[in-house]
């Protein structure tokens, strides 16, 4: 895996600032894509295959992010971001 360093492995120091550190089945990811519909689906993705501890690093472009219960409407400006081109990103969880 070229962007994995694997705790108590082999692997050099400078391999630490690669995208994800897995230490048994805790999993910490800093890999960020920028676009946020992608960030979430990975996030999803690996929330819904992992086992354990996992925590993400992400930045996302100028974007609102709601929950799942959360009403657009509601929680932010849907006129501004849609005159703005801001996405208004709906996560899996709330």
């Amino acid at each position: 895996m070229a962007n994995t360093f694997i705790a108590g492995g082999r692997g050099q120091p400078d391999k630490m600032r690669q995208s994800k550190v897995i230490v048994g089945r805790a999993i910490l990811s800093t890999k960020s894509y920028g676009e946020p519909s992608v960030n979430l689906a990975l996030e999803e993705a690996l929330f819904l295959r992992n086992e354990g501890f996992i925590a993400r690093i992400w930045e996302n472009k100028e974007s609102v992010i709601i929950g799942r219960a959360q009403l657009a409407r509601f929680e932010t400006d849907v006129d501004y971001c849609q005159a703005h081109a801001i996405p208004i990103v709906r996560r899996f969880t709330a």
